[in-house]
């Protein structure tokens, strides 16, 4: 399932993230745990990916398919999201759904970017965050 879905993932993110500077497009980040203001377990139910780029994203909820726009504040490591494209038909539900929702709220506006080698950590501004490795 995993080579599935990183096989349709690279066909998929390919143009999108082609534009990219190489040092941001270079790693499709798996969220590995998911902090948000809610009681659920914080490893997702099904595997999320996310490619950043400096001014475009795409990436798999575990539900399916999301791209959309970005800018990037190297200086003040921050990325604002500014459009997010989903599919208009999920292919999950229940605990895939909740966490495929919870993502699309949390991915919205200026996100603070904390990278530490092979690990990326994405927070907002009321203390949620993202853990992603690659």
């Amino acid at each position: 399932m995993r080579r599935l879905v990183a096989a349709f993932l690279a066909g998929a993110l390919s143009l999108p993230v082609s534009a990219c500077a190489p040092q941001r497009s270079d790693h499709m980040w798996q969220v590995s745990q998911v902090y948000l203001h809610s009681a659920a377990t914080p490893t997702p139910p099904a595997p999320m990916y996310l490619v950043l780029g400096t001014s475009s994203f795409a990436g798999d909820t575990g539900c399916g398919p999301i791209n959309g726009r970005l800018r990037t504040d190297e200086k003040e490591h921050t990325i604002t999201v500014v459009r997010v494209r989903t599919p208009d038909r999920l292919t999950c539900e229940g605990a895939a759904e909740f966490y495929h929702d919870e993502f699309l709220r949390f991915f919205t506006g200026t996100l603070h970017e904390d990278r530490d080698g092979d690990e990326l950590t994405l927070r907002n501004d009321a203390g949620e965050s993202i853990h992603m490795v690659y």
